[in-house]
């Protein structure tokens, strides 16, 4: 293989990447699940969303335009944001997956605790600096795509 044609297969392959990526956050933003996931510069910094899924934006009323980029403080009551942030520190310290009980719930469970998981992910670097949350039951009946 000469060197023009392994430039236009490593183009190929990114590009095909791209869509790879491009369907995975299509997939997470139309589960049913109520999923989020923040970055953070260090382990005690307040995380910055990067992801939001459409039932995250149906369950607390806002669009993920206005999300993207903020922290818990700048979304939510100061208590919520704390525990949110405490969950995330211990998450990230310990780097295991948690499981806890939610105390938000959703306006499907009339605001009653539900379950979420906390993962904690390594991208581009060699400690924790993302954490995806996921409600581990669906939060609402299907719905038109």
């Amino acid at each position: 293989m000469d060197f023009e044609e392994t430039i236009s297969m490593a183009r190929r392959r990114a590009s095909q990447d791209e869509l790879d990526i491009e369907a995975m956050h299509t997939f997470m933003y139309l589960a049913p699940a109520l999923m989020c996931v923040k970055c953070y510069d260090d382990q005690f910094s307040a995380g910055r969303y990067v992801f939001v899924s459409r039932e995250w934006e149906r369950t607390f009323s806002i669009k993920k335009i206005m999300v993207l980029g903020k922290t818990d403080y700048e979304l939510f009551p100061r208590q919520d944001a704390d525990k949110a942030r405490i969950d995330d520190i211990h998450t990230l310290e310990f780097g295991t997956a948690t499981t806890l009980s939610d105390g938000g719930g959703t306006r499907y469970s009339g605001w009653k605790p539900i379950k979420m998981a906390l993962i904690p992910m390594k991208i581009g670097g060699d400690r924790f600096n993302y954490i995806a949350r996921m409600a581990l039951s669906t939060t609402s009946v299907a719905y038109d795509v």
